[in-house]
Order: C-alpha cells, then sequence, then structure tokens
C-alpha cells in the first residue's frame, strides 16, 4: 500500500505540473509578443488538446489528493478514463509535430515559445505520468475507444472547416498541411489510422505497468 501511495504522490504531483505548464503554455499562446491576444489559436489540435490535458490534469490531482491523505483506496476509475482521453489527444499532438509537421516547417519554428511547451514538455510529462504513475485504472482494451473521442470531432471539423467550406464563408486554411501535394484524404487516413494504433499503445502499457 505505501508503494502504490509513492505512485499517487508522484502522479498528484505530475498533474498538478501538466496543470501549471499547459496554463502557461495556452496563456504564452493567447497573449502574443508583440501585445494583443489571437483566440485563434483554439482553432488548433495543439491548443485544444493542451487545454484537455491540463484541466483533466487538475481534476485527476483533485481527486488523487483524498487517497495521499487516507480518506480512499484509489481514484475513480471514470477521473483516469478522463485522463485517458487527455493523455491521447496531448499524445496525438507530439507525433503529428514530431513526424509530419516539424518535417515540413522545421523543428525552430514547432518548438518555439508556448510551442516548446506544447509540442513538447506536456505531452511527455502526461504519457509518463499516465503510463507509469497512474494506478486502479486497469481498463479493459476496447476502452481504447474512449480515446479516440477528441480526436475524430476534432478531425470532422477541421475536414468541414478546411475542406467543405471556403475561407471566404468562414473555413480554415490548411494550417496541418495535410493536403500536401493535394493527397489529403492519405494523410486524414494516415492520422486516424495513427490515432488508433496510439491509443490502444498507451492502454496497452499503462495496464501493463498498473499490475
Amino acid at each position: 500500500m505505501k508503494k502504490r501511495r509513492v505512485f499517487f504522490l508522484f502522479s498528484f504531483l505530475a498533474d498538478l505540473l501538466i496543470f501549471a505548464l499547459a496554463f502557461h503554455a495556452v496563456w504564452l499562446a493567447v497573449h502574443l509578443r508583440g501585445g494583443g491576444t489571437d483566440f485563434s489559436t483554439f482553432r488548433s489540435f495543439t491548443t485544444e488538446s493542451n487545454t484537455l490535458a491540463g484541466a483533466v490534469s487538475l481534476l485527476a490531482a483533485v481527486f488523487t489528493f483524498p487517497v495521499l491523505i487516507g480518506k480512499k483506496e484509489r481514484v475513480s476509475k471514470p477521473v483516469l478514463i478522463l485522463k485517458y482521453i487527455g493523455t491521447c489527444a496531448v499524445s496525438l499532438t507530439f507525433f503529428v509535430v514530431l513526424l509530419f509537421l516539424s518535417m515540413i516547417f522545421g523543428h525552430d519554428t514547432m518548438y518555439d515559445g508556448s510551442s516548446f511547451y506544447m509540442h513538447g514538455i506536456i505531452p511527455v510529462l502526461t504519457m509518463v505520468s499516465w503510463i507509469i504513475f497512474d494506478r486502479g485504472a486497469h481498463l479493459r482494451y476496447r476502452a481504447f475507444l474512449w480515446g479516440l473521442i477528441p480526436i475524430v470531432l476534432y478531425g470532422i471539423l477541421y475536414l468541414v472547416q478546411v475542406f467543405v467550406r471556403s475561407v471566404a464563408d468562414g473555413g480554415w486554411l490548411d494550417f496541418y498541411a495535410f493536403n500536401i501535394h493535394g493527397r489529403w484524404q492519405l494523410s486524414i487516413m494516415l492520422v486516424f489510422a495513427g490515432a488508433a494504433v496510439l491509443c490502444f499503445l498507451l492502454l496497452l502499457l499503462h495496464n501493463c505497468c498498473d499490475r
């Protein structure tokens, strides 16, 4: 029990750190260096996934505290499922940037300013916390579908805003470069397939550690 409480302590501290970094990073993204604000950053999955990860980490910290002081034995499973969903979302951000966007726009651009936190530090901390520190959520493997919810919802929104609506009608530019060389169908298919594999692996690694 003492060993498990150590894991809960590290999870609690990691959750607070993730929340603080996510809040700081989103603040930097909204408040421009030259002055003024830009809330269009919330169009990006990067900002949305980091906001989600920060919010669910704070929620997890609140529910972990009673475990630390001996009031409860474990964190409730619905809370940990929410943390799993946030982890999947921000992990996809990490790998899309690392394996795709940084190759197009350059590492200096993709890891500059608030992006350093949202594309790197926060996703890594969130994955480590979920896989190693979180205990008591040995989920069935079909639960990986929960992790796909924000990814699928944003994917539908992005498809509509970029490929259905024009910019003149309020649509978005293809800021994720999915239509590079005119192959947006292939890009979308690879992202969704990769997201499914990623969600399953995050669940598998967590369950292997949570024994």
